[in-house]
């Protein structure tokens, strides 16, 4: 619940600035001009991630297809046991 005292008025947006404001600016350039900023913008992006290093990447693989192991052999004997239930349950 909003306090009594809170102004109403909307609160104003500042401007962009720095890039987007730059990407904004820019003319559409055509009929490929926005595929070429979708490209720009995608190089950027792929700039700021910090990609694992390939220790990282081995141990997660390891983590990974130990724990498929694990719940394919607990699957594996849930089944094993369902199917002995019922053919005893069948006999």
């Amino acid at each position: 619940m909003p306090n009594s005292k809170q102004s109403k008025e909307p609160i104003p947006l500042r401007p962009k600035t720095g890039r987007a404001a730059q990407a904004g600016a820019k003319n559409q350039g055509g009929r490929f001009g926005g595929f070429k900023r979708f490209l720009s913008e995608t190089r950027a992006e792929f700039k700021k991630i910090i990609w694992p290093t390939r220790r990282q990447v081995t141990s997660n693989t390891i983590v990974v297809l130990v724990t498929i192991a694990v719940i394919g052999a607990v699957v594996m004997a849930l089944d094993a046991l369902c199917i002995t239930g019922f053919n005893a349950l069948v006999k």
